[in-house]
């Protein structure tokens, strides 16, 4: 076990770990610091040696660092778009779609592709709602207007143009069985 770290330096660690990750390399790196087998310490955590031993040869060959989650650090994936290709794309969707339509996720990402030089089809659909929503545009779809949106001369329309109930008879008729 390489000595980077004093047992007592790693329970102070162990006590100040921010997520579950560095908390479980940790305490594995102390309890083998400590004198229990790979094994042992597999078997008490519930966990296979060989991922306990791969803590242990981290920590020996990286430091401390090596208690960490690195996941923390990463930034993820470039944004498909620059600050450029969202004016640009901002720009085209202020005026009217091609097809005469409103603007949607496909089309944005059809616009993308272009814009891109991608070929057609090669990015999923989502790329253009996250692009809608980025540039803050929200979902629209044509919703039933209420009954008294319309004018009085529609309604009166409406009404000498609706289909009657018929006359014939106000009782109804029953059958025997």
């Amino acid at each position: 076990m390489a000595g980077h770290l004093s047992e007592e330096e790693l329970e102070v660690r162990l006590r100040a770990a921010r997520d579950v990750v560095e908390y479980r390399r940790t305490q594995i790196v102390l309890r083998r610091v400590r004198g229990e087998r790979p094994g042992e310490i597999a078997k008490s955590l519930a966990s296979q040696a060989s991922a306990i031993s791969r803590v242990i040869r981290n920590y020996n060959e990286k430091g401390p660092d090596a208690l960490s989650d690195a996941r923390h650090g990463n930034a993820g994936a470039a944004p498909l778009l620059d600050e450029q290709a969202l004016d640009a794309l901002r720009q085209a969707l202020g005026r009217p779609h091609e097809d005469g339509g409103l603007w949607n996720g496909p089309k944005v990402t059809r616009w993308i592709e272009q814009y891109l030089g991608r070929d057609p089809h090669s990015l999923s659909n989502v790329r253009g709602w996250e692009a809608l929503k980025k540039l803050g545009f929200s979902f629209k779809s044509s919703r039933p207007s209420h009954i008294d949106a319309a004018d009085e001369q529609t309604r009166e329309d409406w009404k000498k143009n609706s289909p009657r109930a018929s006359t014939s008879s106000s009782e109804s008729t029953q059958t025997p069985r």
